[in-house]
This record gives structure tokens, C-alpha cells and sequence, in this order.
């Protein structure tokens, strides 16, 4: 079997959250709200932006100059 792609790669753990926030609910262990609290925290640790990921050159976000109202 050849190896996955990035594609599958990423779908493979967002698919476990997504079962895992929801199984939760529909167990009775956690309210709507709590499990959506812990899906944003598990896509964040999931996401490149967490601490330990290594994002080689960040983007910049220079907004420059606010506008002026005279």
C-alpha cells in the first residue's frame, strides 16, 4: 500500500475529532457547548499554529498605515 497522501494525512485525525466531539454528546457526557470547547482545542493542537510546530518563516502581518478621517 503506498504511502498516504498530505491529503488523507490530515483527514484521518480531523475525521477521530469530529467522532470523538460528537460521541460525546450523543453519549450524554459532555453538553453541546462543553464538547464544542474541546473540538476548538483539539483542532488547535492540531493545527500548524500550535506551540512545538515548527512553521519555518511565519507569515507577516503588517497592516501598515490606519487610514486618517480629517
Amino acid at each position: 500500500m503506498p504511502g498516504l497522501g498530505s491529503r488523507q494525512r490530515g483527514t484521518i485525525p480531523s475525521l477521530a475529532l469530529i467522532f470523538i466531539v460528537l460521541g460525546t454528546i450523543f453519549m450524554g457526557l459532555a453538553k453541546p457547548v462543553e464538547a464544542g470547547a474541546k473540538g476548538v482545542v483539539g483542532a488547535w493542537s492540531q493545527s500548524e499554529n500550535a506551540p512545538g510546530n515548527d512553521l519555518g518563516n511565519p507569515p507577516s502581518f503588517d497592516l501598515g498605515q490606519p487610514p486618517s478621517f480629517k
